[in-house]
C-alpha cells in the first residue's frame, strides 16, 4: 500500500466529526484501485480535451499520472493514455504544419491581393482558399487571425476584380471606337506607295493597337482581321516592289560580273594596243550598268579596277619606247577626265544648293502633308544624283591615278 493511501485510510477510520460509520470492510484494496482508476481515466479525458498546443498542461497531466498508484490499473486505461499522449503529439504536428502552411498562405495571398491579372490570380487564390481547407486547424492562438488576414486579403483582391469588370463594358464600347479610327487610318494607307514613311505609319499604327484595350472576344477579333487586313495588302504590295528591285539588283550583278570577265580576258590578249578603245569602253558600259547595292558594288569595283588598272599598266609598259605619245596621251587623258570631274562637281554644287534650298522650305511647309511629301521626294531624287554623280567622280578620280602615274 502506498504512502498516500495509508494516510487517507489513517484519515478515515480516525474521523469521529463523520456521521457515516465506516467500516474496513467498507474500503478495501479494491476500491482504492478504482479511486486510481477513475483518476486516470480523468487524467485520459483531459489529455484528449487539449485542442490546442499546450506542452505546459500536458507535462503536469503526465506528471499526475505517474503519481498514481499502478495497482489494479486496468491494462485498457494505460493503452488509452498512452493513445492520448500520442494523439496530442500528432495533432501538435496537424497544427504545427497547419500553422506553418496558413502563415505562407497568408504571405501568397498578400502579394496576390493588388495583381490585375484576374484570370490567372483567381485560379491561384481559389487553389490557395482549397490548400486552406485541407491544411486544417491551426490552434486557438493564430487561427482566426490567420484566417481574418487570409480571407481579407482574397475580399481585397475580387473586390477589385469586381469593379474592373463592371467598367469594363464602357471601357469596351471606347476601345471598339479607338480601333475603328485606327482601322480607317490604315485602310486609307494601303494602296501607298511612300514605301519608308508608311512602313514607319503602320509601325506606329501597330503600337497604338496594342496599347488600346481589349474591345470584346469577338468583337475585338472581327476588328483585328479589318486591321490586318489593310496592313498586310501594303506589306504584301511593298514586297512586291522590293522584289522587283531584288531582281533588278542581281540583274545588274549579273552584268558587272560580265564586265570584269571581259575585262580580265583583255587584259591578257597579246595586242593591247588593239583593245584599248574596247577596253575604254567598258567604263562606260559599267557606269550606265546600275547600282547593285553599297557592298556588292563595291567589291565588284574593286575588281573590275584591279582588272583595268593590269591593263593599262601593261599597256604604258608597253608603249615606253615612245614617250612623247604617251604622254601627250595621258596629258589628253587627264585633261579629259579632269573636265568630266570638274563638270561634275560643279553640278553637284548645283544640285546640293537645291538640296539646302528645298530643306529650308521644308522647314516652313511643316503643316501641308502632301508639300512635305513632294518636297521630300524632290530632295531624294536630287540627293540620288549626287551620289551617282560622286561614284562617278570617284571612278574618274581613280582613272586620272592610272594616267598620272
Amino acid at each position: 500500500m502506498s504512502e498516500k493511501n495509508n494516510e487517507e485510510k489513517t484519515s478515515l477510520e480516525s474521523s469521529t466529526e463523520s456521521t457515516i460509520e465506516i467500516k474496513d470492510s467498507d474500503f478495501t484494496w479494491e476500491s482504492l484501485g478504482s479511486i486510481e482508476n477513475r483518476k486516470k481515466t480523468q487524467i485520459v479525458s483531459d489529455i484528449y480535451k487539449l485542442r490546442d498546443i499546450n506542452d505546459e498542461r500536458l507535462e503536469e497531466l503526465i506528471s499526475q499520472w505517474e503519481e498514481l498508484d499502478d495497482l489494479e490499473m486496468e491494462v485498457s486505461i494505460e493503452n488509452q493514455f498512452k493513445r492520448a499522449v500520442e494523439r496530442y503529439h500528432q495533432n501538435k504536428e496537424k497544427i504545427l504544419s497547419a500553422l506553418e502552411i496558413k502563415r505562407d498562405l497568408v504571405d501568397k495571398a498578400e502579394a496576390l491581393k493588388d495583381s490585375k491579372d484576374w484570370r490567372k490570380t483567381s485560379a491561384i487564390l481559389k487553389d490557395y482558399q482549397k490548400q486552406w481547407r485541407e491544411a486544417g486547424y491551426a490552434g486557438s492562438t493564430e487561427n482566426d487571425s490567420l484566417w481574418e488576414a487570409f480571407s481579407s486579403a482574397n475580399d481585397h483582391f475580387f473586390e477589385n476584380r469586381n469593379v474592373f469588370y463592371e467598367g469594363l463594358a464602357s471601357s469596351q464600347n471606347e476601345a471598339k471606337q479607338a480601333k475603328e479610327d485606327l482601322i480607317t487610318e490604315a485602310e486609307k494607307l494601303m494602296d501607298s506607295t511612300d514605301w519608308k514613311e508608311t512602313s514607319a505609319r503602320y509601325r506606329d499604327l501597330m503600337e497604338e493597337w496594342k496599347k488600346t484595350p481589349f474591345a470584346g472576344r469577338s468583337v475585338d477579333k472581327e476588328l483585328w482581321e479589318r486591321f490586318n487586313t489593310a496592313r498586310q495588302t501594303f506589306y504584301t504590295r511593298q514586297n512586291d516592289h522590293f522584289e522587283v528591285i531584288n531582281v533588278e539588283r542581281k540583274a545588274i550583278i549579273a552584268a558587272k560580273e560580265e564586265l570584269i570577265a571581259e575585262s580580265q580576258a583583255l587584259e591578257n590578249v597579246d595586242n593591247l594596243v588593239e583593245v584599248r578603245v574596247k577596253m575604254d569602253s567598258l567604263l562606260e558600259k559599267w557606269k550606265v550598268a546600275g547600282n547593285a547595292g553599297y557592298r556588292d558594288d563595291q567589291k565588284l569595283w574593286e575588281r573590275f579596277n584591279e582588272s583595268r588598272n593590269n591593263y593599262y599598266s601593261k599597256l604604258r609598259a608597253l608603249e615606253s619606247e615612245n614617250r612623247y605619245e604617251q604622254q601627250q596621251y595621258n596629258h589628253e587623258k587627264i585633261n579629259e577626265l579632269n573636265k568630266q570631274i570638274n563638270t561634275l562637281v560643279e553640278v553637284n554644287q548645283g544640285l546640293s544648293e537645291k538640296i539646302e534650298a528645298l530643306k529650308d522650305r521644308l522647314e516652313t511647309e511643316n503643316g501641308n502633308e502632301e508639300v512635305v511629301a513632294s518636297l521630300n521626294q524632290e530632295i531624294s531624287e536630287l540627293q540620288e544624283f549626287v551620289d551617282n554623280n560622286a561614284k562617278n567622280i570617284e571612278a574618274y578620280q581613280l582613272e586620272l591615278e592610272v594616267f598620272k602615274k
